[in-house]
């Protein structure tokens, strides 16, 4: 499965213990396919489990404000979907206030319901009016976040940044090149370190996935610009 999307990260397998993320079948695949040492690969594997961590820290403090935006304009527009309710229950209320309820076990002492039933009514509209004041409230102090991201598109997989830039670590320490190529008609990525990356990739996903070829051209990318300003 190729995803340019946040992937299924099989989070928790850091707790597989000395041997890292990587099975032992997983590392003899990847030295056979790469011609890398089982050694080598083994520190990888151990060097991956910050990212599989359940434990990592994965906020992002650009988003805490849209968040926060957004949230109150969801407020506002409870607070205007419960007005509007209010007023529905107001009107119900002029009615109910010119009618009265037999109580048919009046007779057995039994209290009538019709009053329990508009007591409770009662209590639900002061309850519907004090929530409106706290969320009035909220949304004018910005006291409300959003639960979703406001904007998908500013999601980072952060999970990813961590891998792709332990293994193009990894790559460049083998002494190999941190290059991609392009075909010249589709404009596809591709290449061993591509093959790599995605071999890699798919050891850590579930079900196992590939990234797209441009994702790992850009992350290639920001990791060059990084390592130039160091």
């Amino acid at each position: 499965m190729t995803t340019k999307d946040r992937l299924p990260w099989r989070t928790g397998a850091e707790k597989s213990g000395s041997r890292g993320v990587l099975s032992r079948k997983q590392i003899s695949d990847l030295s056979a396919t790469f011609g890398i040492g089982g050694g080598a690969l083994l520190e990888l594997s151990r060097k991956l489990s910050m990212a599989l961590s359940e434990d990592l820290n994965l906020s992002q403090p650009e988003l805490v404000q849209p968040k926060i935006a957004r949230g109150a304009r969801e407020a506002r527009k409870a607070i205007d979907a419960l007005e509007k309710a209010e007023k529905q229950i107001e009107r119900a209320r002029d009615h109910l206030a010119q009618l009265r309820f037999r109580n048919e076990w009046a007779h057995c002492g039994v209290p009538n319901p019709g009053d329990q039933h508009m007591a409770g009514f009662l209590e639900g509209s002061r309850a519907i009016a004090e929530f409106r004041h706290f969320l009035q409230v909220m949304a004018r102090e910005q006291l409300v976040t959003f639960t979703d991201v406001p904007d998908k598109r500013r999601v980072k997989d952060l999970r990813r940044d961590i891998v792709t830039t332990t293994i193009f670590n990894f790559w460049d320490e083998r002494g190999r090149t941190l290059t991609i190529t392009t075909d010249p008609d589709s404009g596809e990525r591709s290449g061993e370190l591509v093959r790599f990356v995605n071999a890699v990739v798919a050891c850590l996903t579930d079900p196992p996935c590939r990234l797209h070829g441009e994702t790992i051209f850009l992350d290639l990318k920001a990791f060059k610009a990084h390592a130039a300003r160091d």
